[in-house]
């Protein structure tokens, strides 16, 4: 018999089932992410990956993360990239006359 308050790992893993169940599937895939990880490896410590797609219509260039998303940083050439896409998406054709792959050299956020 158990002592109250203390439940067996079946029991832990029946309730930690029940409450996955009922979460959304952006929150399942972060506490599934965080319940598989090693403690020896935090998920801060990783550098995160973020899908994107970029749409557009006559009237609206859509940028879609597939998820929340508070912030992002990028690389200066990357950023470069992606901003030549997304003026395409506007009608705009753009060719760069340099290289598009700067050396990144630092630079300091905007602050706003």
């Amino acid at each position: 018999m158990s002592e109250p308050g203390v439940f067996s790992d079946e029991a832990k893993l029946k309730l930690i089932s029940e409450l996955i169940a009922g979460m959304s599937s952006e929150f399942k895939a972060i506490v599934t992410r965080q319940l598989l990880a090693d403690p020896d490896d935090p998920l801060e410590a990783r550098p995160a990956t973020l899908q994107m797609v970029i749409t557009s219509n006559e009237e609206i260039v859509r940028i879609d993360f597939g998820k929340a998303v508070a912030w992002i940083g990028i690389p200066k050439p990357e950023a470069i990239k992606i901003a030549l896409l997304i003026l395409e998406h506007c009608g705009a054709s753009i060719k760069p006359a340099a290289d598009i792959t700067p050396a990144v050299t630092g630079g300091n956020p905007d602050v706003v």
